[in-house]
């Protein structure tokens, strides 16, 4: 997902009145095996100051996205019926950063800064980090699961 960062960066260097933005509709629940894809495109968009916005139109909430909106200063939406998904869109997306700023946007109560676990796809506190992948599993294991490496 490093795409849009690349073309974000092109047009602020063309124009610099741009106001970028990424809006990411999310349709089924998080998974653990995209957490560092996910997890760079957040860092790469706060860092060149571009707020992702999420709408979440799966049953449970998205803890990445909530976390993405969090940290770039965007809006996390979940409807409560798809009927209003266009209002929505209509009323927080369309707008400029400056403009959004004055706007009543409905904020999580909380945010779930735990980081999934590779192995059972679950939120955990504590986790032990791959060094050469940083797929992240809740039990020690002498390999990797995911990429194979000897741990010892």
């Amino acid at each position: 997902m490093h795409l849009p960062r690349l073309v974000i960066n092109r047009q602020l260097l063309a124009n610099s009145q741009i106001q970028p933005r990424i809006l990411s509709l999310q349709l089924c629940s998080d998974r653990a095996s995209s957490y560092n894809s996910v997890m760079n495109s957040i860092f790469s968009a706060d860092k060149v100051g571009v707020p992702i916005d999420a709408m979440v139109l799966s049953k449970e909430d998205s803890h990445f996205m909530q976390q993405a909106c969090f940290l770039t200063k965007g809006i996390y939406q979940k409807p409560a019926d798809q009927r209003d998904m266009l209002q929505l869109l209509f009323t927080h997306g369309l707008p400029s950063n400056t403009t959004r700023a004055l706007l009543n946007v409905p904020q999580p109560k909380t945010v779930d800064f735990r980081a999934s676990c590779f192995c059972h796809k679950m939120p955990v506190e504590f986790a032990y980090m791959c060094s050469v992948c940083l797929a992240l599993t809740c039990q020690a294991s002498p390999v990797c699961e995911t990429c194979g490496t000897d741990a010892r």
